[in-house]
């Protein structure tokens, strides 16, 4: 009886391993996959492919991506298989601070109006959407860190800031009138301004030059004024109209009957008055003094 021996020849057979990483997104917001690095190994044709994947610092080795799904492999050393890598999701905390009102000494500092958790991916830029503040402004100059690239690891915060805008007031220049049938004297406005500033911060404002009147600022009303958080202040100042001296001459009349008459001066007074009310001779007018002529 005639034995016989059956042999399997087994071939050995080159194959190739891609190893890609998830790039940064595009302005698209795709993104591509970069070739990392490139490896050849050996093994028998018909079996399947083996390779141990590669540990990259963010990324995370994705073995559904794998291609092509049939790994078996070929004997004409044609085989080329890629591995895909996917950046790691990062957490981070955004923080939103709000400028707070002028202190006693003018300084303003921050105050944290909200906070949130948002996700990324490494290596990325941390995306963030600014908030709505009533009153206040982005101030994207302000953010912090300047790099916001996102690290492997957990703990990174971004910081937002918004400055206060300026918050508008009003300042009304009122003047003295004159005295009414009663004596009585009120207050006109004259003038009046809006200006801007910050809130928590002193009201600032300058006083109208004008003649015959003098500014009282004991009588400036609201006091010390503080600028609010919101619109509505107006500010009062008091102007009073000026003293003046002015003299009263009494003149008597010689010669009557005489061609040419003449007057003699008997007597003279000195009396103060208020800009604009009447004297003995009329109106005192704005200069120091009013006389009859000689």
């Amino acid at each position: 009886m005639e034995r016989l021996n059956k042999f399997t020849i087994h071939y050995q057979a080159d194959y190739t391993i891609k190893h890609y990483k998830q790039g940064i997104a595009g302005k698209d917001g795709n993104r591509e996959w970069e070739l990392e690095e490139t490896e050849t190994l050996t093994g028998t044709a018909g079996e399947t492919v083996h390779f141990t994947p590669k540990e990259y610092a963010g990324f995370t080795y994705s073995p559904g991506f794998t291609s092509p799904e049939d790994l078996t492999i070929t004997g004409d050393g044609d085989l080329s298989v890629s591995v895909y890598y996917t950046r790691n999701p990062v957490s981070y905390q955004v923080e939103h601070y709000k400028q707070s009102t002028a202190g006693e000494d003018g300084s303003q500092g921050w105050e944290k109006a909200q906070s949130e958790t948002l996700t990324g991916l490494f290596g990325e830029s941390a995306a963030f959407t600014p908030a709505t503040y009533p009153g206040f402004t982005y101030s994207p100059g302000l953010t912090s860190p300047k790099e916001l690239t996102l690290p492997d690891e957990e703990g990174f915060t971004v910081k937002l800031y918004y400055t206060r805008d300026p918050v508008l007031y009003r300042v009304e220049h009122c003047f003295q009138e004159t005295a009414d049938a009663g004596g009585n004297r009120g207050w006109g406005i004259h003038a009046a301004e809006v200006l801007s500033g910050t809130a928590g911060k002193d009201a600032i404002f300058t006083p109208k030059d004008s003649p015959g009147f003098t500014y009282q600022p004991d009588l400036t009303s609201p006091q010390d004024a503080k600028i609010p958080e919101t619109e509505g202040l107006v500010i009062k100042l008091y102007y009073t109209r000026n003293r003046y001296a002015y003299q009263v001459e009494h003149y008597l009349q010689e010669n009557p009957g005489g061609e040419a008459a003449s007057w003699k001066r008997q007597a003279s007074e000195e009396y103060f008055g208020i800009l604009g009310n009447r004297s003995f001779l009329g109106k005192i007018p704005t200069r120091a003094m009013s006389t009859v002529p000689a």
